[in-house]
Order: C-alpha cells, then sequence, then structure tokens
C-alpha cells in the first residue's frame, strides 16, 4: 500500500489473460500504449478516465511494471495497492519494495 500525492481516479492493471484477447477483439475496454508493446502484451490496464490514466502511465512506471513478473496493481484516486498473485519467494519481496520505493 503506498499513498500517491495525486488523484489517478481508478486505474486497474493485472496479467493479461488469453481471455482478455479474445474479449477484445468484440469489445474494446482495455488502454493500450503503442510505445510500449511489451507491456500492452503483458499486462491488462483498465481505468475509468484516460486522461489520469495517461498521467499515471509515464514511461519510467510502465518499464518498471513490465519488469515485474505476474504484478497486479489497483489505485483508487491516491491510494495504491500492488500484489503478486502467486505464492512468494525472497526474491519477489525484495523486489516488491523496490517496486513500491520507486513508483
Amino acid at each position: 500500500f503506498k499513498r500517491r500525492d495525486f488523484n489517478y481516479g481508478h486505474v486497474f492493471i493485472r496479467p493479461e489473460t488469453f481471455e482478455d484477447k479474445l474479449s477484445e477483439i468484440f469489445k474494446k475496454s482495455e488502454r493500450d500504449f503503442k510505445e510500449f508493446p511489451k507491456f500492452s502484451s503483458k499486462y491488462y490496464f483498465l481505468s475509468d478516465n484516460e486522461p489520469l490514466a495517461h498521467a499515471f502511465a509515464t514511461s519510467s512506471r510502465l518499464q518498471l511494471i513490465e519488469k515485474q513478473r505476474e504484478i497486479l496493481i489497483e489505485i483508487k484516486e491516491d491510494r495504491l495497492i500492488t500484489k503478486y498473485s502467486r505464492k512468494l519467494t525472497t526474491e519477489d519481496c525484495e523486489n516488491m519494495i523496490e517496486f513500491i520505493e520507486r513508483i
């Protein structure tokens, strides 16, 4: 958990599934970033406000997120919550601490 200095609305980022890719054929709901194809193919990015989503999705943040393994991020206004969806290792804990410090 980390409190941010800015209200980003509601942002949800999680690993993209095959089902997500299929549903995008029929209804576009996620935000993709052309300049970050690796991020866009790896993560599913939802937001209730496009300008606020782009304010959060800076180059440095997207690069930091795309280096993670299976991280889930939810932002509600100025509160950021993040977790891994798997059993954690010591390396995961160290990576999460570094991630939270840098995001």
